[in-house]
C-alpha cells in the first residue's frame, strides 16, 4: 500500500511540474495598441476602435478564441472591450486587428473632473489583455503594459 502511494504521488508531482507553463505565466503572445480612433457616438456611449497588434513569437500557429482588454488613464478605468474573431497567427509573424471598445462615461467625468482641477503634462496609462488561447488545455495569457503619455508643449 506504501508502495502505491509513493507511485501515486511521483505521477501527481511529475504531471503538475511537467504541466506548469498552463498557469499562463510566460508570454506566448503579445498585444500592442497600434491605433485610435472615435467612433460617432450611440446614445450616451461613446465608442472606439482600437488598432491591436498581435503577435507570435513561437515556432507554432497560434489559436486564440478571445481577448478582453482594457485601458486605464491616470488609474480610471476608461476604454474596455473584447474580440472573438482573431484569426490563426502563424508561427513567428503577426495580425492586425480592428477591436470595438468602448468608454466609461461615469470614469470620463471623473477623470476630466480631476483634470480639470489638476492640470497635467503627462498621464500614466495602464493596458491589460487576457488573450484566452484555444489549445488542448485551456489557457489564457496576462498581458499587462504601462508607461507614461506626454503632451506637447
Amino acid at each position: 500500500m506504501k508502495h502505491l502511494l509513493r507511485i501515486s504521488m511521483l505521477i501527481t508531482v511529475y504531471a503538475l511540474t511537467s504541466c506548469s507553463w498552463i498557469s499562463g505565466e510566460s508570454e506566448a503572445v503579445d498585444v500592442r495598441v497600434i491605433s485610435l480612433q472615435k467612433l460617432d457616438p450611440v446614445g450616451f456611449e461613446q465608442g472606439f476602435e482600437l488598432g491591436l497588434k498581435l503577435v507570435n513569437p513561437t515556432d507554432e500557429p497560434l489559436m486564440i478564441k478571445g481577448l478582453v482588454f482594457d485601458m486605464d488613464l491616470e488609474g480610471y478605468r476608461l476604454l474596455s472591450g473584447v474580440y472573438s474573431a482573431v484569426p490563426e497567427i502563424a508561427p513567428y509573424s503577426e495580425v492586425d486587428i480592428t477591436a470595438h471598445a468602448s468608454i466609461s462615461l461615469v470614469n470620463s467625468l471623473r477623470f476630466f473632473n480631476e483634470l480639470m482641477t489638476q492640470p497635467k503634462d503627462s498621464f500614466k496609462f495602464k493596458f491589460r489583455a487576457r488573450v484566452d488561447v484555444d489549445a488542448w488545455w485551456p489557457k489564457s495569457i496576462v498581458i499587462k503594459r504601462d508607461g507614461e503619455i506626454r503632451l506637447p508643449h
